[in-house]
């Protein structure tokens, strides 16, 4: 299940709880045009997020519940952009994350630059569809 929501709705403050403590207050801010989207399961309870700056098609945020990590939900998520989202899609991923950095690349994700801001080292990503 799929929802796209412009706003955070209050319901999604404690799902994001997980978040390490200050970062929750970053990811409530959101950029003009950003659009997130919602991945819920059959109960309809949050399980995952995406967030997207549209115009640059950055995406900001790309979160899983630990409990459905390794189940598609992130894998849905990206894929919903292709509806709407011109590619070549950004993203930056800290570079201690190995495991997202692992999952963006099996997904056809290349590293192409590196920086370091509030939050630690990252590598600049890209992704260009071959089908489209």
């Amino acid at each position: 299940m799929l929802w796209r929501v412009s706003f955070w709705p209050r319901g999604c403050r404690p799902f994001i709880g997980w978040i390490r403590r200050g970062f929750t207050s970053r990811i409530l801010r959101l950029r003009p045009r950003t659009r997130v989207f919602l991945a819920g399961d059959d109960d309809q309870v949050i399980v995952g997020f995406i967030s997207v700056v549209g115009l640059e098609s950055f995406i900001h945020h790309l979160y899983i519940d630990r409990g459905y990590q390794r189940m598609g939900v992130g894998r849905m998520l990206l894929e919903s952009l292709r509806a709407w989202l011109p590619q070549p899609y950004h993203l930056k991923c800290l570079t201690a994350n190995r495991p997202a950095r692992e999952f963006y690349q099996g997904l056809g994700w290349t590293e192409g630059g590196w920086g370091s801001d509030d939050l630690g080292d990252y590598v600049l990503m890209k992704y260009s569809d071959p089908r489209c």
